[in-house]
């Protein structure tokens, strides 16, 4: 967390409420990778300083933030190839389309435009 903190000290562009939201995910992450790992540990009945890694292989899971890259990796296939439903896939634009980026470097990759959003649905049930 060490790294993530100074991280957003030392930028500029990141504002309070936004890192606030990426510490309250930090944490929400840790909590849940708490949850699945006492999960495994009462499936197998093991004990609680058992190396907890093999366990989450032998039930074929990722770490929470592994699953949370995952599934956002799958989302985002299917939003590029019509799979997906049409008020998610129209929010993916690539860079390239988008009106004063066509002479980045970024617009001759296959980089996403990331879309702003207004509203944080961690931070409304802080209390």
């Amino acid at each position: 967390m060490a790294h993530i903190s100074s991280a957003t000290e030392s930028t500029s562009y990141f504002t309070i409420p936004s890192a606030q939201r990426s510490r309250d995910t930090i944490y929400i992450c840790s909590r849940l990778q708490s949850v699945m790992n006492a999960a495994a540990r009462l499936v197998f009945q093991s004990s609680r300083y058992d190396h907890i890694t093999p366990l989450l292989h032998r039930l074929h899971w990722l770490r929470a933030l592994e699953r949370i890259a995952y599934k956002l990796a799958v989302l985002v296939y299917q939003c590029l190839h019509g799979l997906a439903p049409a008020y998610l896939a129209d929010t993916l634009q690539p860079v390239a389309g988008l009106p004063g980026r066509q002479r980045l470097r970024s617009s001759s990759t296959s980089a996403l435009a990331v879309p702003l959003t207004r509203f944080s649905t961690i931070a409304a049930t802080k209390i």
